[in-house]
C-alpha cells in the first residue's frame, strides 16, 4: 500500500517512518484502526482493517504527521484494536512525533503488547500477545448425588463450566478437556479395597471424550421419578450420575456429565466404575450393598467389550466392536449405535442389552443383542432373531 503525503515536502526523513503490528500468536489475529488524532496522516487510515494476519506475519502501518496547519509542536496519534484481545483489553493507542520518536498511551482497556525500540531503518516493531494455550489437568471422575429417598428429578446431561457465565466451548477448550479425558479418568471414590486399574480409568476416559466432542454431553435428558415405595422395592435409596471434573490453566473447572447413572442401597457413593458388573445391576434390583457385603448377582455379568463377528459374515455390518461407557457398538461399515444404561435380563447363561433408536433396525424389531454366556465368559450374541451367532473374537 503506498500513501501520498500532501504535507512531505521540505521535511525531516524521519517524519514518516514505519509501524509494524508484529503477530506472534498461535492463531490469526486482526488489526483495525479505530481512532486517528488530527494530525495524523498516516496509511492507512480510520476504520481500515488488516484481517487474519498469520501467526509470525505482520502488517505495517506509515506513520506520518500533518506539518503545519496547527499540528507544530503535536504529536500524531491513532488507536488500534486487537483481535483476539488480551483478556478483556483490546485497544492500544500509539503516539510519534515529528523527529521520528514512537512511545505508547495507555487506554481504557490497554492491549498488552509490547513496543520496540527503534530499528536501524527508523521502524518499530509492536508485538502482540502470545496467548496461553490452554490446557486441562488430570481428569477426576465421581459419582454426584442425583436423590436420594424419593427421586422426583429431571437431571440434563451437560457440560458446565463454573466460575464463569460462558455457556459454550471454544473449540480449543473442547480439544483441551478430550486430551484430558482420552488420558484417563482417575476414580476419586477409590479406597484401598478397590481395585480400580489404569487401563479401567483410560477406557472410561475414552469414551467420555469421544461423547465430549460429538457433542452428547450437551443434549437429552433424563427423568429419575420414583416414589419411596418403588425405591424400596428396587433395593435402592440413591440415584448417582458419573461425572468428571478437570481443571484449565486458565482456573475454570469444567465438569463434564454423563448418562451413566448407578443406584445404591445407602447413601455412600458406589465404589466401583460406570459399566463395572455391580453398576450393571444396580438399577435392577440389584442395588450395590453396603461396602462390608458382597453383591452375589453381579458376579454373573461379564465384560461385554471386544470385537465380534457373525458366522459366515457377508459385509462390514457383520463384524465390529463394542466399546466405551457407556457401551456402544460400532461396525466395520461406520454404523454406530448405543444401549440402554441397565440390561433387559441377566442370569447364568445370557444377558440381554436394548439398544437405543440410533439402531436403524430397532423400528423393524431388531432391538436387543442377546448374549450368550458359558462359564460366566461372553461367547457371542444374536441380533434380529437370526440363528447365527456373532461370536467374540478378541477383547
Amino acid at each position: 500500500m503506498t500513501a501520498a503525503f500532501p504535507h512531505a515536502n521540505a521535511i525531516a526523513a524521519n517524519r514518516i517512518f514505519n509501524l509494524h503490528l508484529k503477530n506472534i500468536d498461535s492463531k490469526p489475529a486482526t488489526f483495525t484502526i479505530k481512532t486517528v488524532g488530527p494530525c495524523y496522516e498516516g496509511s492507512p487510515g480510520l476504520g481500515e482493517i488488516f484481517a487474519n494476519v498469520a501467526p509470525g506475519a505482520q502488517a505495517t502501518i506509515t506513520l506520518a504527521r500533518i506539518q503545519g496547519h496547527g499540528c507544530d509542536g503535536k504529536g500524531g496519534e491513532l488507536g488500534v484494536e486487537f483481535n483476539p484481545p488480551d483478556g478483556h483489553r483490546s485497544i492500544q493507542n500509539f503516539q510519534f512525533d515529528n523527529a521520528g520518536s514512537h512511545w505508547l498511551t495507555a487506554a481504557a482497556n490497554t492491549y498488552g503488547g509490547k513496543l520496540s525500540a527503534k530499528a536501524a531503518d527508523e521502524s518499530y516493531t509492536y508485538t502482540t500477545v502470545q496467548s496461553l494455550k490452554v490446557s486441562a489437568g488430570k481428569a477426576i471422575g465421581s459419582w454426584e448425588p442425583v436423590c436420594a429417598g424419593m427421586c422426583n428429578r429431571n437431571r440434563s446431561k451437560e457440560t458446565t463450566l463454573q466460575k464463569t457465565a460462558e455457556t459454550t466451548h471454544s473449540q480449543e477448550t473442547m480439544n483441551a478437556v478430550s486430551v484430558a479425558l482420552e488420558a484417563g479418568v482417575e476414580f476419586g471414590g477409590a479406597s484401598a479395597k478397590t481395585t480400580v486399574t489404569a487401563s479401567q480409568e483410560k477406557r472410561i476416559g475414552q469414551s467420555m471424550s469421544e461423547s465430549f466432542m460429538r457433542g452428547e454431553t450437551n443434549t437429552d435428558t433424563s427423568n429419575y421419578v420414583l416414589s419411596t415405595a418403588e425405591m424400596r422395592g428396587l433395593n435402592i435409596y440413591a440415584v448417582w450420575q458419573w461425572a468428571a471434573k478437570t481443571k484449565l490453566n486458565t482456573g475454570e473447572e469444567i465438569v463434564v456429565l454423563s448418562n451413566n447413572i448407578t443406584c445404591t442401597r445407602n447413601a455412600e457413593k458406589p465404589k466401583y466404575l460406570p459399566g463395572s458388573p455391580e453398576d450393571l445391576v444396580a438399577c435392577k434390583g440389584g442395588a450395590a450393598p453396603a461396602a462390608s457385603a458382597a453383591a452375589p448377582a453381579a458376579a454373573s455379568v461379564p465384560d461385554l467389550q471386544g470385537t465380534y463377528q457373525r458366522e459366515s459374515a457377508q459385509n462390514d455390518w457383520h463384524k465390529g466392536t463394542l466399546r466405551g461407557q457407556p457401551l456402544r457398538w460400532t461396525n466395520a461399515a461406520g454404523a454406530t449405535w448405543g444401549f440402554d444404561a441397565q440390561p433387559l435380563r441377566v442370569s447364568a447363561t445370557e444377558l440381554v442389552l436394548q439398544t437405543n433408536t440410533e439402531n436403524p433396525y430397532f423400528k423393524s424389531g431388531g432391538k436387543t443383542f442377546d448374549f450368550v454366556l458359558e462359564n460366566g465368559k461372553v461367547v457371542g450374541f444374536r441380533f434380529f432373531g437370526e440363528k447365527e451367532m456373532y461370536r467374540r473374537t478378541g477383547n
